[in-house]
């Protein structure tokens, strides 16, 4: 992680994790130019440390990389859609989600991370929130 700026206001830091590819931006149709970054926040590594440990621990460190090598991404969201990052990790046999929203200023965040089930996976694929991206062509 970049670190990009910290407040002596609100005690935040800002870290640089990743950005969207053509690739990304292609295949689901999203209206935002190639390169837009994705930033973490204190209050978001907080969240993920805190409502989810365990993918904390095991996973927190492949953030990037998941970011930037997907197995699949999509659109989902109970209360406000996401851009969704998915990693089939085989070693554990866990999907790890890393949830990506912009804020009201257009500046997007990971929010989220957490294991899905292999049935939600499933589901995603069936109802269309997600596409294979490992496989798709541009």
């Amino acid at each position: 992680m970049i670190k990009i700026a910290s407040s002596t206001e609100n005690k935040k830091t800002t870290y640089l994790v990743g950005e969207f590819s053509e690739k990304i931006i292609k295949l689901l149709s999203l209206n935002i130019e190639e390169g837009t970054q994705i930033f973490i926040s204190d209050s978001n590594v907080e969240h993920i440390r805190d409502h989810h440990p365990d993918v904390y621990i095991k996973y927190f460190d492949l953030i990037e990389d998941i970011l930037q090598n997907p197995d699949y991404v999509g659109i989902a969201g109970v209360q406000q859609a996401s851009i969704e990052y998915i990693k089939t990790l085989e070693i554990h046999k866990e999907y790890i989600n890393v949830a990506v929203r912009a804020t009201k200023s257009g500046v997007y965040f990971v929010r989220s991370m957490f294991i899905i089930s292999d049935g939600k996976l499933t589901d995603y694929l069936k109802k269309r929130k997600i596409k294979r991206y490992k496989t798709s062509e541009m």
